[in-house]
Formats: structure tokens, C-alpha cells, sequence
């Protein structure tokens, strides 16, 4: 009977409720210092978040379309007319030297030819007090004349020239002044003439100095080319591979010279993907429309330079295709996360 006792006085009432001695102490509390500590630890706790998002950063990408413009320093080659190549003077891979021909076309006016009018035209206007040298270089432009345009003019550089001597032996000033005048323009115009006929008929450098040849495929005498067909490009050697890419008014915003850019560029016909870097090398502040009606949107060209090291291990293929289209991821500068969920909450 007395451990019975003992055991019911010692067990609490069915009613009593069991709380720690901290939640003893919490609820004796008032109420508005209890709201004053839950306050405080959730001050604390988002307090807490807001740092710990102010201090993890992370790079931010601007993605979009990139276009190789290999060479920029260079001249891309294309046939000048529909024709059939008479003579090519260089391989690809040659060192070019400024004026050098590279490709002469079949006409009924020889380029040698060419070059013996010109080696006259330039004794005529330095030996003008050389009666006989002069005469005999007016005669050779007629000599080395062998088409219809160019035997015109020379023919009438020679008349010209035969009258002028004659009046100015019989001191006729008057008609001596007006024909030195209409074979200075004789002169003149076989020369504009020349200058046209060279650039229709023959591809050469006008680099002031060396550069290198790349031909797209094999040219041999006898080939037949169409006008304005590619034909490949003349280059500094170490020239730096660039290209553009556009972005908008906001984005350009975001964008400043030598930033870091990420490159993924098809190469081998789509079949390989070069992966490189290139940085920012400058930007255009003037807008292109990307079409031409009035609500056109604007765009801005950025352009960049790839890495020097990655591009000398690729120059070769990236040559083979010079308007390699990529993709190009522009690093802006690191961002915290708190300032990203600020700003985009904003928009």
C-alpha cells in the first residue's frame, strides 16, 4: 500500500502540462517582448542571407552571333572579268611584293605590251628636249598598240605630236600651244586607259610591303574564271585574326575594351568546333539598322581580336574558311547575388 502511495504522488496530475525551463521562462514573458526577440532573430537570420548573398559572385555572359573578318589588314581576291587565265606568276603561300602580278588574263593587248607603252609614256614626260627620244617613244606606243582603243589614242598621240613639231618649227605659236595641248590629253587619256586595263586584266598586290598569298584552290594557266569570283587573299603574315559581332543599345552599354570573350567557332565545314578566346579591341558608336523601314532596330558592331597563340595553331584551316560564323560569350563583370535578385526584381 505505501509504494502505491509513493507512485501516486510522485506521477503529476493528468492535467499538468511538462515545459522545459526555457519555455517556462519564455512564456512568463510579456507579449510584446516575446514579438521583440522573434523580431531580432529574424532580423538576424535574413540579415545574415543578405551577406552571405553580397559576398557570392559570379560572371555574368552577354551570348550572341560571332563572324570571323580574318585578315582585316589584308584584300580579298576576286576575278576581275570572265575570262581565261593567260599566266599565273605565284603559288599560294608566296610572299607578294607591292606591285607584283599575280594573275594575267588572255587579250588581245599583251601585258608586256602594257608595260613597254608605259616605259615610253614615262621617257616622253622626262626627255622633252630630246627631239629624236621623244619621237621614237611616240612612234613605239603606236608599235606596241595592238588594240583597237589603244592604236586610237596612240595614233593620235603620234599626229598630235608630228603637227606640234611642224608648227613649232614655223614658230605658229597658236596652233603649236593648242596641239602640245591635245597630245598632253592624248598622253592623259592612254594612260587612264592603261590604269583600267591593268585592273580588268590582271590581279596584283598594292601592299607597300611584302605580304602572303593564299589561293582558295588551284589556279593553272588555261583556267577559266567568272567575274567576281572568290579567289583567296592577300595578308600580313602575322596579321591578327578578328571578327564582329551586334549588339543592342543595353548592351553595349555593358561593354568595354579589352573585355574578355569566349569563342566557339565551326570549322572543316561545320565538322569541328575551334574553341578559343579574344578580348574586345574596339567598338562602333555608330548604329546600323538591321533593316531598312523606319522602325527599324538599332544595332552596334563590336569587334574582337582572337588569341594570337590559339589562331597560329588554326591559321591554316581558318584561312580555308574566312567568314566563320560562331558563337561568342562576352564576360561582363562579376555580379553578387544580391545585387542580381535587386535588379532583376526590378524589371
Amino acid at each position: 500500500m505505501e509504494n502505491k502511495e509513493q507512485k501516486a504522488k510522485t506521477l503529476p496530475e493528468e492535467n499538468t502540462i511538462l515545459f522545459s525551463e526555457e519555455a517556462k521562462e519564455l512564456m512568463s514573458m510579456p507579449v510584446n517582448k516575446t514579438l521583440f526577440v522573434g523580431a531580432l532573430v529574424y532580423t538576424g537570420i535574413v540579415a545574415i542571407i543578405f551577406i552571405v548573398c553580397a559576398f557570392i559572385k559570379f560572371p555574368e555572359f552577354i551570348t550572341t552571333t560571332f563572324q570571323t573578318d580574318l585578315f582585316p589588314s589584308g584584300r580579298a581576291i576576286y576575278s576581275p572579268k570572265t575570262g581565261t587565265v593567260k599566266t599565273i606568276t605565284l603559288p599560294t603561300d608566296s610572299v607578294v611584293k607591292d606591285g607584283i602580278t599575280i594573275i594575267e588574263f588572255d587579250d588581245e593587248l599583251d601585258y608586256s605590251n602594257v608595260l613597254k607603252i608605259e616605259d615610253q609614256i614615262h621617257k616622253i614626260e622626262t626627255v622633252h628636249s630630246e627631239h629624236n627620244n621623244f619621237y621614237a617613244a611616240v612612234m613605239s606606243i603606236k608599235q606596241y598598240a595592238t588594240n583597237t582603243e589603244t592604236k586610237r589614242i596612240a595614233s593620235n598621240i603620234a599626229d598630235n605630236y608630228v603637227l606640234f613639231n611642224s608648227y613649232n618649227q614655223l614658230q605658229d605659236i597658236k596652233n603649236s600651244i593648242e596641239l602640245k595641248n591635245k597630245f598632253e590629253n592624248s598622253i592623259a587619256e592612254l594612260k587612264e586607259y592603261l590604269s583600267k586595263w591593268k585592273s580588268t586584266n590582271t590581279i596584283s598586290s598594292q601592299f607597300k610591303k611584302p605580304s602572303k598569298l593564299f589561293l582558295q584552290r588551284e589556279i593553272k594557266n588555261g583556267d577559266n574564271l567568272k567575274y567576281n569570283e572568290p579567289l583567296g587573299y592577300l595578308y600580313e603574315e602575322d596579321a591578327e585574326v578578328t571578327g564582329y559581332i551586334t549588339l543592342n543599345y543595353e548592351e553595349l552599354l555593358k561593354i568595354h575594351r579589352n573585355q574578355k570573350v569566349l569563342l566557339s567557332l565551326d570549322l572543316f565545314n561545320q565538322k569541328t568546333t575551334f574553341q578559343t578566346e579574344g578580348s574586345v579591341s574596339s567598338i562602333s558608336y555608330l548604329p546600323e539598322l538591321n533593316n531598312g523601314t523606319e522602325n527599324a532596330s538599332e544595332s552596334y558592331k563590336i569587334y574582337v581580336t582572337l588569341d594570337k597563340v590559339a589562331t597560329k595553331l588554326y591559321q591554316a584551316e581558318l584561312k580555308k574558311y574566312p567568314k566563320v560564323i560562331g558563337k561568342a560569350r562576352i564576360i561582363l563583370e562579376s555580379r553578387s547575388l544580391l545585387s542580381k535578385l535587386i535588379f532583376e526584381n526590378r524589371k
